[in-house]
């Protein structure tokens, strides 16, 4: 699936998605359509593990997804009756397969899809690149554009996740959000520094690819600095258990982990109530 134009209603797979009551629609010829197809809507298990526990246990009043994809991560939970859910995707096409799925949830009426990138400014025109083999690798950053055999010029607005949230009372929010942009993760944590300034509680789960962020044009080392400074931040190194570094730098990581990893998730915490509540484990690096 690499644009708008391949939706096609004989495409359409529901799927239930492992271990809820919450159905997923699909493109059943699409490569990442027919992985949560085969993996029953779980291909990221510790994080779609992490999304439930938090929602159920720590009952955020926000809900920000980035990077929403099929939306097997927002989809998966059944929220607080009075949540604010929002979604941020840039590609278009999976915009009819996020009709129905929200068709069909309990918390239809609360949630919000914008199509656009999720970025630190906004623009009405910006390039977007979609990958022809695999959706999830779609991304703002330059190489893209660069590997005309790989992926799909687009371009689309983008927006801040600030300007989404600007007129939300953001110091009574327990705000629960998910980054997953491949490297522009840094663009959008920009556009959302007024919420994580402002809100009562912020908790994250964000990819973090040293490689990726360097394409997209930003320092990893950098958005480490920044993300410790605003957060405690995590490893998130298996289902229920949580890696605290006593300095999070590249370095460090790649020491830990031998360089065997090109990506790792990090779970981003400003609550004093969060780990106590979800009851996660935490291992010292």
């Amino acid at each position: 699936m690499d644009g708008e134009g391949d939706y096609r209603l004989d495409r359409i797979q529901r799927v239930r998605i492992k271990g809820t009551s919450r159905d997923l629609f699909t493109d059943r010829l699409d490569a990442r359509g027919q992985s949560l197809i085969h993996y029953k809507g779980v291909t990221q298990p510790r994080l779609t593990e992490f999304w439930l526990q938090a929602v159920k246990l720590w009952r955020p009043t926000l809900v920000i997804d980035v990077g929403v994809n099929y939306g097997e991560v927002m989809m998966a939970a059944e929220y607080d009756k009075h949540a604010v859910i929002i979604g941020v995707e840039a590609n278009m096409a999976f915009k009819p397969y996020h009709e129905l799925s929200i068709a069909e949830h309990p918390n239809r009426s609360q949630m919000q899809l914008f199509y656009a990138i999720a970025s630190d400014r906004e623009q009405e025109v910006q390039e977007f690149y979609i990958s022809k083999e695999w959706s999830g690798n779609s991304t703002a950053g330059e190489h893209g554009g660069h590997n005309e055999k790989d992926y799909k010029r687009t371009t689309i607005n983008s927006i801040t996740i600030d300007s989404v949230t600007n007129q939300m009372p953001a110091s009574k929010q327990r705000c629960l959000f998910k980054i997953d942009v491949e490297g522009f993760e840094g663009h959008v944590l920009k556009g959302m520094e007024g919420l994580f300034r402002t809100s009562k509680e912020c908790v994250g789960h964000m990819e973090f690819s040293p490689s990726m962020l360097k394409n997209c044009g930003t320092d990893p080392d950098w958005l480490l600095a920044e993300l410790n400074r605003q957060f405690d931040v995590y490893v998130h190194i298996s289902r229920g258990q949580l890696l605290k570094f006593k300095s999070l730098q590249v370095a460090e990581l790649n020491r830990y982990f031998n360089k065997k990893m090109f990506r790792h998730d990090l779970v981003l915490i400003k609550s004093p109530s969060f780990l106590k509540q979800t009851g996660l484990k935490i291992k010292h690096g």
